[in-house]
């Protein structure tokens, strides 16, 4: 992956106003005192959040929507803590995405197969809301190609611009094909990673069973000659950066 950040950034975790927006203004200031998970905010991005985001949620987020559907008589009960409601700030999470599919189709295919539902079925939405998806995912991975690209340009150390260009040859190519290598296949499914996480910031998005779908992958890649200790390299960088999710959490669910 290029990095998108200086190396000793800090892991932080994710801000999702478009799900619920008022938790968040209202624990900005306890965010480095409450008794748990604490997290540090500087005063600039507190004055980008009141300023900015939460203006524009405000009224438009998940939560409002969720509030808007329930009952007077809900509300009542929900104020009282007869009960509550679970899951109305994040994604829910505990799923399991059908990484064979994606994989052994690519992005391109599962476009033109939504795509061609589509035209049979306009009238459908989830179809259409999947096709967005669907593209804007390829647009994201092309981002992230150009991003490769802008840094070797201006990388010193040659064996690093060569990964860089790599990274971005194999970014252009998950956008609109399956992947052919065992690098090509854990760059699309880190991709999808952060798609998802960008979609729901939810908890307990598994693997699944990593083990099985990405060992054609591996087993290509060292019939084309690639280096085990290389293949081991990427690996162990994936697990790297499934260490890069970090849960921002209301005290309550913290």
């Amino acid at each position: 992956m290029p990095e998108t950040e200086p190396l000793s950034r800090a892991r932080a975790g994710i801000m999702s106003p478009e799900m619920d927006p008022y938790w968040l203004l209202n624990e900005l200031d306890r965010f480095p005192t409450r008794p748990q998970d604490r997290f540090d905010i500087s005063e600039e991005d507190k004055r980008l959040y009141r300023e900015v985001l939460f203006p524009y949620w405000e009224k438009r987020s998940m939560k409002d929507f969720i509030n808007g559907q329930m009952t007077d008589e809900v509300k009542a009960a929900v104020s009282t803590q007869i009960f509550s409601i679970n899951q109305t700030d994040k994604g829910q999470g505990h799923i399991i995405i059908d990484y064979p599919r994606l994989l052994n189709n690519g992005l391109g295919e599962l476009a033109a197969q939504m795509r061609a539902r589509c035209e049979q079925q306009p009238e459908n939405d989830f179809y259409q809301a999947a096709l967005l998806l669907l593209e804007a995912s390829q647009r994201h991975i092309l981002r992230y190609a150009v991003l490769a690209e802008q840094q070797a340009e201006r990388c010193p150390d040659a064996r690093r611009r060569q990964e860089l260009l790599t990274i971005a040859a194999n970014s252009r190519h998950n956008a609109q094909h399956k992947p052919q290598t065992f690098w090509q296949a854990c760059q699309l499914f880190w991709y999808m990673n952060i798609i998802l996480q960008y979609e729901s910031n939810a908890s307990s998005l598994s693997l699944g069973r990593f083990d099985q779908y990405m060992l054609p992958f591996y087993q290509t890649s060292l019939t084309q000659g690639d280096d085990p200790a290389f293949l081991k390299e990427l690996l162990e960088s994936l697990w790297v950066k499934c260490n890069d999710i970090v849960l921002l959490r209301s005290t309550s669910s913290a």
